[in-house]
């Protein structure tokens, strides 16, 4: 019994997502109610993985956001791409396209 119960746990912390970053010289000035914005913006989105990992504000009305997985192998695959404030409202910036992210560590003995 204690055996599975070890084995489950390990199985649902691999799926636990990394605690987000809040970054750049504008993180202060995001609001709680911005970050809840941006998550529904991405979430909208059926072709971008909706686990949001970092937001960075580079500047007050637009911010990258890097979305994405920790993989089967233990790095990092998902996204990046760019959300832009109009008026009180956060969108994704189509025109600055999408970049795609796969970080892996390597261990040598």
């Amino acid at each position: 019994m204690r055996i599975q119960v070890l084995t489950i746990a390990v199985l649902l912390s691999g799926c636990a997502s990394p605690p987000l970053q809040i970054a750049g010289p504008y993180a202060a000035r995001l609001s709680e109610s911005d970050v809840q914005h941006i998550k529904l913006v991405v979430s909208a989105r059926p072709h971008i993985d909706h686990r949001i990992r970092k937001l960075e504000a580079v500047r007050p009305d637009r911010v990258h956001v890097e979305s994405g997985h920790i993989d089967s192998l233990g790095g990092w695959k998902g996204s990046g791409f760019f959300v832009v404030k109009r008026g009180d409202k956060w969108f994704i910036d189509e025109s600055s396209g999408f970049e795609a992210t796969v970080e892996r560590t390597i261990v040598t003995d």
